[in-house]
């Protein structure tokens, strides 16, 4: 079960709990990346988009039912990190974002989606190790999709059933303290839509 995207999507899940509840410290006892053949499993690609995108500052969090998001906020960089958690194993689901206060001397956008790269992805979409049956198997990876000179101000976040999606905003200069306050303040409304 460690392979598979589930299990990627609930560390996530947990790793953003503790941030929210303030939690300084745990311990994750399952390797990230298989131990024996290093298959890096969907948990392991999911801790990569933390290390590079969760920022320091949680800004905003929403939960209905099988989707969350969380807001995050880079304090030296700026960046803003949309990330979108979608629970279920096969109902896809559209959250409508109201972004204010972005960066006024630009940014740019892009969405990063952890799914299955063949198919439709499911809980059960893995990376399996050689040694395990079915394997290897490489079915999961990040996919990134450049969304600079898209009007953001009212976006419709689409996330896949079972997958992960991280809307990164990199603004073009590096705030000042005063601009970084304001982006401590981007506002993010949605509403869920099922298909």
């Amino acid at each position: 079960a460690e392979a598979e995207m589930g299990h990627a999507l609930g560390t996530v899940e947990e790793v953003f709990s503790f941030a929210r509840l303030g939690v300084a410290a745990a311990n994750y006892w399952l390797w990230p990346g298989d131990p024996y053949d290093w298959t890096q499993q969907p948990v392991y690609k999911a801790y990569q988009g933390l290390r590079d995108h969760m920022g320091d500052t949680l800004v905003s969090v929403y939960s209905s039912g099988n989707n969350r998001l969380y807001t995050t906020r880079d304090s030296a960089s700026g960046e803003i990190d949309v990330w979108g958690l979608n629970f279920s194993n096969s109902t896809d689901a559209s959250l409508q974002l109201t972004l204010a206060h972005l960066p006024t001397q630009g940014y740019t956008a892009q969405l990063m989606t952890l799914k299955a790269t063949n198919g439709a992805t499911t809980l059960f979409s893995a990376n399996l190790p050689s040694y395990l049956a079915g394997g290897p198997t490489s079915q999961v990876d990040w996919q990134t999709t450049s969304l600079t000179g898209t009007n953001l101000s009212s976006y419709a976040l689409n996330m896949r059933a079972a997958t992960m999606s991280v809307l990164v905003l990199t603004p073009l200069a590096v705030p000042e303290p005063v601009a970084a306050l304001l982006l401590a303040e981007v506002a993010v409304a949605w509403c869920v839509r099922r298909r």
